[in-house]
């Protein structure tokens, strides 16, 4: 989008997911529902429609001679359960498109890699285990997270419906801005859902569409550290204060071990 392209998709190698909770997608589970991030949404408003072709990945990128990109392989794919009981991507045939391109540009979505290289190591006859498990850790930690913030208010009689909870960093890494499947932002939709009231502080992000509202980076002082009943540590970026968070934070959850040598009853820690 921002190279001013004439066209753009996205592949995506999981189904559309559905409108509204599936019937194994119960409360207070991750809704895994259809929605747009908002590169998609800059994409829709330009071109028309969602950039995503689901159940397609790329097979084979074909390059010049100076290493540049001019046609990719696609392939359409279909989730079956191999004789373990576990999903495994399966190609269609008679699906493969070539497809040439004067500019093409190739990114997967970090959290989908490990299944990627899943499969493409079982292509290679490897076993992929642990890439699996891999991919299973990144897309349950948000709900772990979740729970440690329970835990946290618990210990002062608190539940998270009517807390009041800071979240510290939305950007998908420390020191940067990007946002992209940032797991902060699963973290803040689920707590929003169990009833919590959310703010969030991050320098590189000050304002911030999550699901229809407009949110707004907030300073961190030491009297608005004290409003809250618990902080989040979910991006760890250098210039955060953390001498005064640890100081004035009620109750803290650091999931990046950013307070890491500090020694208190109030952090929980991964």
């Amino acid at each position: 989008m921002r190279h001013n392209c004439n066209s753009l998709v996205q592949l995506e190698i999981l189904p559309q997911p559905p409108p509204d909770r599936a019937g194994d997608n119960p409360w207070p589970e991750w809704p895994k529902i259809y929605r747009l991030d908002y590169g998609q949404e800059e994409a829709k408003a330009r071109f028309g429609s969602d950039p995503r072709v689901y159940l397609t990945t790329a097979k084979k990128f074909v390059g010049d001679e100076n290493g540049q990109v001019k046609a990719v392989h696609t392939v359409e794919i279909q989730w079956q359960k191999n004789e373990k009981g576990q999903f495994v991507p399966i190609e269609v045939p008679g699906t493969e498109t070539y497809v040439t391109s004067f500019g093409l540009v190739s990114h997967n979505c970090i959290p989908i890699d490990p299944f990627y290289l899943s499969w493409k190591a079982r292509a290679s006859g490897f076993e992929a285990r642990f890439i699996e498990l891999a991919g299973a850790v990144n897309s349950q930690m948000p709900d772990h997270v979740v729970d440690l913030v329970a835990e946290s208010l618990n210990r002062d009689g608190r539940a998270i419906r009517g807390s009041k909870i800071l979240i510290l960093g939305v950007a998908y890494k420390a020191d940067i801005d990007d946002t992209r499947e940032s797991p902060s932002l699963d973290i803040m939709e689920e707590l929003r859902e169990r009833g919590a009231l959310i703010e969030y502080s991050d320098p590189y992000v000050p304002t911030l569409d999550f699901f229809g509202l407009k949110l707004e980076s907030v300073a961190l002082t030491p009297a608005r550290l004290r409003r809250y009943d618990c902080v989040v540590i979910a991006t760890a970026h250098k210039g955060f204060p953390w001498e005064e968070i640890l100081e004035h934070g009620r109750a803290i959850v650091d999931t990046r071990n950013a307070l890491r040598g500090h020694r208190s009853e109030k952090i929980v820690r991964l």
